[in-house]
């Protein structure tokens, strides 16, 4: 596309370098042309644009008026080489409903970084994540998972010397004390109850029907949670649950509760894969993507809550977040879904880890409200109702993870 600049006459240039007049070309340039385009000549548009270096393959010539007899050009033409110009004249009109996709709305939109009180999820110092008193707590939290992760390690080493032979499988699943074969039968009808399809879309006719009918969580439309007076005031304040803290939890629940070897018959046969699976379920980037996804789901569900006084995220910021926690997903996806039993079980393993880890979020944050014993079991379904549907709308649209074979 052809631009042409006008050049302002009597200009003094001796106080500036080349390069400075390079640059003010160039800027002049990208100016002209996005706006030919019909796209806001924004700093992110055009550095976009630098990116692909046009002007180094543009002809440029110099233009002087009808009028003037000067030795100095009127203007500067800027147009790409002839090889890029044959038919232009005959070309159809460009569609600005296509360039608007592609490069978004061309209103420049003023962001400022969101006022969010209190930590984010980044990591921290684990000393000063706690008053003195919460500390003390932790390290007996800490303690016990080490007690718990000793004596995981102890069943399996026994399952290890038991199991031999064709009857490998079968012995390890036989394994399982009967403790924790009920712990996990107990777990088991939990998830299925809230996260796992078609269990978790389950709802009766009518209040009080034993008969039932799947409704599905629906793929469009808000989250917001609309509370009133304190429910509304407790949620007012922000989540400010920390990687640690989230890593904790998860690591205790996926070792000692999550029941992997109920979920599929087919894991029952790969002990050696469940075992891995178990220790993927609470690294250090699953569990920043809960933080994420927690974090998302707060300003899009309890949004509506916050008082007219109190920040909001931006459109613009919960963009932003939505990005980060699909470039986490497609890394996990990516590292799992190849592997053995990927996409019948670690992906779906993974999808529920996420699920839960929300609600453990929102859990310890506001236990009154949402807490296993103190919370109410109504708002602790509307909370798992917009879990399900956020993650379904951004990594699981035709609810494949959210079963298992």
């Amino acid at each position: 596309m052809e631009v042409v600049i006008p050049l302002k006459s009597g200009a003094n240039l001796s106080g500036h370098s080349q390069q400075d007049i390079l640059n003010a070309v160039q800027d002049e340039y990208f100016n002209r042309y996005l706006d030919q385009l019909g796209i806001a000549p924004t700093a992110a548009n055009k550095a976009q644009m630098l990116k692909f270096r046009p002007m180094d393959d543009c002809e440029v010539h110099s233009m002087w008026a009808d009028d003037t007899s000067s030795g100095l050009a009127s203007a500067l033409r800027i147009a790409p080489p002839l090889r890029h110009r044959v038919g232009y004249e005959d070309e159809e009109p460009l569609d600005r409903a296509i360039i608007a996709h592609l490069y978004g709305e061309a209103d420049d939109i003023p962001v400022e970084p969101p006022n969010v009180p209190g930590r984010t999820i980044f990591p921290v110092d684990l000393s000063k994540m706690f008053e003195p008193e919460k500390r003390q707590k932790a390290d007996v939290t800490l303690a016990e998972v080490r007690k718990h992760k000793a004596e995981y390690e102890e069943r399996v080493r026994r399952r290890a010397t038991a199991v031999t032979g064709a009857g490998h499988a079968a012995a390890h699943g036989k394994s399982l004390d009967s403790d924790q074969q009920q712990s996990f039968k107990q777990e088991l009808e939990s998830l299925k109850g809230k996260y796992i399809l078609p269990f978790a879309c389950d709802r009766p006719l009518q209040e009080g029907s034993r008969r039932t009918q799947i409704v599905p969580w629906p793929p469009h439309g808000p989250l917001d949670m609309k509370l009133q007076g304190e429910q509304a005031e407790l949620v007012s304040e922000p989540l400010s649950i920390e990687i640690e803290q989230i890593q904790v939890q998860m690591k205790s629940w996926v070792q000692n509760q999550l029941p992997l070897e109920l979920l599929s018959s087919s894991g029952r046969k790969e002990p050696q894969f469940l075992e891995d699976l178990r220790g993927a379920l609470w690294e250090t980037e699953v569990c920043q993507l809960i933080g994420v996804l927690a974090h998302l789901l707060y300003w899009l569900a309890f949004s509506c809550c916050r008082r007219p006084d109190q920040p909001r995220l931006s459109q613009f910021a919960l963009q932003g977040l939505v990005t980060t926690a699909h470039e986490s997903w497609v890394k996990l996806e990516r590292r799992h879904k190849s592997s053995k039993l990927g996409a019948s079980l670690a992906m779906p393993c993974m999808l529920l880890t996420l699920k839960y880890g929300i609600e453990v979020c929102f859990e310890s944050q506001y236990p009154s409200l949402f807490g296993e014993q103190h919370g109410e079991w109504f708002m602790r379904q509307d909370l798992i109702e917009r879990i399900n549907t956020l993650l379904m709308r951004l990594f699981d649209p035709d609810g494949t993870y959210a079963r298992f074979g």
